[in-house]
């Protein structure tokens, strides 16, 4: 009897075999990095109520910080509620500081690791150049690192790892399986939540994903989570 491992051809357990260049000079950064990689923040008393009851970002971005702290995101944007104006000088529209001010001084009584960012933008309707602004915020400080030096090459499959997506859900974005483009009704999980784009084959699945972190979510603020649902507090 021929003996089939003869036929099988020897591995070599070297890790840099699977990964591009790119990959591995990212993984040297972030070993480099002497900051623990957390997975959740506990955020305190204060802190949660800080967050419930602040009047400087949006709802959707109060869930987002949530959803960072119980790790069920490794990063967000908040940015809703920075305001713009012309400067004269440049021709351009830019954030206000005032606005720019107040979020950042949110954000400093917080455990989050975050870093302001901008870019320039222009669009089919408002042809003038404008620099968005927004602040990026992290679960840890290696991720913060993460987004800094490398979220303009980011791929597809990483962002949704990075926000949180069901593995269906980044494949189907990604286009290696099939995306559902039906319209259907959201459910307030998947509204707050969820990907834009859900798989045609595990909607189900992703669903159930969603409702997991929301309860949790609510686990961790009833408030928010019932301002969500339209339910008065």
């Amino acid at each position: 009897m021929v003996d089939s491992r003869a036929f099988t051809p020897k591995l070599i357990y070297n890790v840099s075999m699977f990964k591009g260049k790119s990959t591995i000079h990212r993984h040297k950064i972030l070993q480099g990095i002497n900051s623990t990689a957390k997975a959740t923040i506990q955020l305190s008393p204060r802190e949660l109520l800080l967050i419930e009851n602040t009047t400087v970002i949006s709802l959707t971005e109060k869930i987002e910080l949530l959803s960072i702290a119980l790790g069920h995101k490794l990063t967000g944007e908040l940015f809703s509620s920075i305001l713009y104006i012309d400067n004269a000088s440049t021709g351009q529209e830019e954030a206000t500081p005032e606005s720019i001010d107040a979020i950042d001084f949110f954000l400093q009584q917080l455990s989050f690791p975050y870093y302001k960012d901008s870019a320039e933008r222009t669009s089919r309707t408002n042809p003038k150049w404008k620099i968005l602004t927004w602040f990026q915020v992290c679960l840890n400080e290696k991720v913060k690192i993460f987004m800094q030096d490398f979220a303009n090459e980011l791929t597809d499959i990483e962002e949704g790892v990075l926000y949180g997506y069901p593995q269906s859900a980044i494949q189907a974005f990604a286009g290696l399986i099939e995306p559902d483009h039906t319209t259907k009704s959201e459910s307030i999980a998947k509204k707050y939540i969820g990907a834009g784009i859900p798989s045609q084959y595990f909607a189900d699945e992703e669903e159930a994903y969603y409702l997991k972190q929301w309860n949790e979510l609510r686990d961790l603020s009833k408030k928010l989570v019932m301002e969500a649902e339209r339910f008065v507090v």
